[in-house]
């Protein structure tokens, strides 16, 4: 099924990320032959870009001040 944004699972973003963890949970299911697992993976990253996309969106209209991540790479 065609999603807005679609998953490469081979790609290597070097950052600790939902997508990046989606892209890991993709290839795994596929190595273990789950495809219908593979295609939840897929569904919940073109969800997960779709937020992100809207949220980077909301922060440059309302708070054009902040800029970068709010979190940095690896944090909690």
């Amino acid at each position: 099924m065609p999603y807005k944004f679609q998953i490469d699972p081979h790609k290597e973003s070097g950052r600790d990320t939902i997508c990046q963890t989606l892209r890991y949970i993709h290839r795994r299911f596929m190595a273990a032959g789950d495809v219908e697992g593979a295609e939840l993976a897929a569904r919940a990253f073109s969800y997960a870009k779709q937020m992100n996309q809207r949220l980077v969106y909301y922060r440059d209209t309302y708070e054009p001040h902040r800029v970068g991540p709010q979190i940095p790479d690896g944090g909690a």
